[in-house]
């Protein structure tokens, strides 16, 4: 890995061509060298590594998917998550969640996609299939949440927040009761040194979690683009859009990509957290 001398480092998660890196590097008046980590959890020991024993004494910060490790301020804005580094995260669960927006995807249907004709939904149309797809999920994301403060509450950093192997997969059926069923079975398996991580509190704190996300009001503000993990939002909008529109063929995985690259010239102030992130390492 060369990383230029004097240079301001903004490390991200992923690998040299993830949407991470596509849209930092692509942000306006970004005076810094982007580098990727790879996974969150590696990345203190990754920064170290780059930084360890240079003489140069470069300026840095760390910017990472928040995912479910910290609830998202009423307002959106930058969040730092640990005091004693200069580890932050944005407003949205993940990069993913800054691309759900119809008017975006409209964007890139006319002018990527125009030669398959006039686009056959509007922005309200899309954003609509997008708030189909996250009523789908409340009741796993509120399991999720339930999971992610049984963890927090009790300092069991060993305990998943997420039913399959990794966010965007989803569980074969969203129901609260299944959902919640599969993670008393996860949590079954902790029980040896649970100490208060009973199934009376998870399903306490994953309920508390589904009245506010049942709520009209959460769902009239979008609030769900905040708090339901993008990668799941974004998978569950590919199975509402190929069941309501099964000859759409909208091509979710390249649409991010051109999003990425396009939001430094078209969107970036509409998300006072990217705002900030600039101004954090101009």
């Amino acid at each position: 890995m060369n990383i230029t001398t004097g240079a301001t480092l903004l490390f991200c998660e992923g690998l040299p061509r993830s949407l991470d890196r596509l849209m930092l590097t692509n942000l306006p008046d970004m005076n810094v060298e982007v580098v990727p980590t790879g996974g969150k959890k590696g990345m203190p020991a990754f920064v170290e590594g780059a930084v360890y024993g240079r003489t140069d004494n470069p300026r840095y910060v760390l910017f990472r998917d928040r995912d479910l490790d910290a609830e998202p301020p009423p307002q959106p804005h930058l969040i730092r998550l640990e005091a004693s580094k200069p580890l932050y995260a944005g407003h949205r669960s993940c990069i993913e969640s800054y691309f759900l927006s119809g008017a975006m995807m409209v964007e890139y249907w006319n002018e990527v996609l125009v030669k398959w004709g006039v686009c056959p939904l509007d922005a309200a149309g899309f954003d609509s299939v997008i708030e189909d797809a996250a009523r789908q999920l409340a009741d796993y994301q509120a399991v999720r949440w339930g999971l992610r403060k049984l963890r927090q509450m009790h300092a069991a950093n060993d305990l998943p927040d997420k039913l399959g192997e990794s966010s965007g997969q989803l569980p074969p059926d969203l129901a609260y009761a299944s959902c919640l069923t599969d993670a008393l079975s996860i949590l079954g398996g902790y029980r040896e040194n649970a100490g208060a991580r009973t199934p009376e509190s998870l399903k306490q704190y994953a309920e508390e979690y589904r009245m506010r996300f049942a709520d009209a009001q959460f769902f009239a503000a979008k609030a769900y683009l905040a708090w339901f993990h993008g990668k799941d939002l974004t998978t569950a909008f590919n199975t509402a859009l190929a069941t309501q529109r099964p000859t759409l063929n909208f091509p979710t995985g390249h649409y991010m990509n051109w999003a990425a690259e396009q939001m430094g010239q078209r969107w970036y102030n509409q998300f006072p957290d990217l705002v900030e992130l600039i101004q954090l390492v101009s």
